[in-house]
């Protein structure tokens, strides 16, 4: 069964994923499972309109214990979309289920919507100037085209972008 799952270890941070959580839910149709380390939050969480909330427990360390733990969940589910909060070690675990899933991963998202079916995240590169945006396509990130921005980049940051270009399009703000 295809959905969308949210984490992050921080109670109110969950909380905030639940706005683009329910935006992407509206576009796609699809159930929310919220993923909560504690009863009190998934019950909150439950209340703020996911469809499913999962008190995780694990007995391993931090984050490979709960890593293994909502892999497992997202595996088990099909799931399409796993927004995950931005913390340290929320991006642990993102990157940790990404590579278990072979899937592709966003971080620091500043907007996301729903293009053609596609999920698009938008994230600022350099300086909150030029803006990524990547679709992503069901387990896998795959190249879609580039475009630079007129305005002038540094030397440096034009040289490390040059491999990413085939996976990003990047505009000025």
């Amino acid at each position: 069964m295809a959905g969308i799952f949210i984490f992050s270890e921080d109670g109110a941070l969950a909380k905030q994923l639940m706005t683009p959580a329910l935006e992407l839910k509206k576009a796609l149709s699809q159930p929310i499972t919220a993923l909560a380390l504690s009863e009190a939050d998934a019950k909150e969480l439950a209340a703020l309109g996911a469809d499913k909330a999962v008190f995780l427990q694990s007995a391993g360390t931090w984050v490979d214990g709960f890593a293994e733990a909502i892999y497992l969940q997202v595996s088990k589910a099909e799931c399409s979309i796993v927004l995950v909060g931005g913390t340290l070690r929320g991006k642990t675990v993102a990157a940790y289920v990404a590579a278990k899933l072979n899937a592709g991963m966003t971080t620091d998202a500043k907007t996301l919507k729903i293009d053609n079916g596609k999920l698009q995240a938008t994230r600022v590169l350099y300086a909150d100037s030029p803006c990524a945006r990547k679709k992503l396509f069901s387990r896998q990130l795959r190249p879609f085209g580039h475009a630079l921005s007129s305005r002038r980049l540094p030397l440096q940051l034009q040289a490390q972008l040059k491999p990413l270009q085939s996976m990003l399009t990047l505009e000025s703000q």
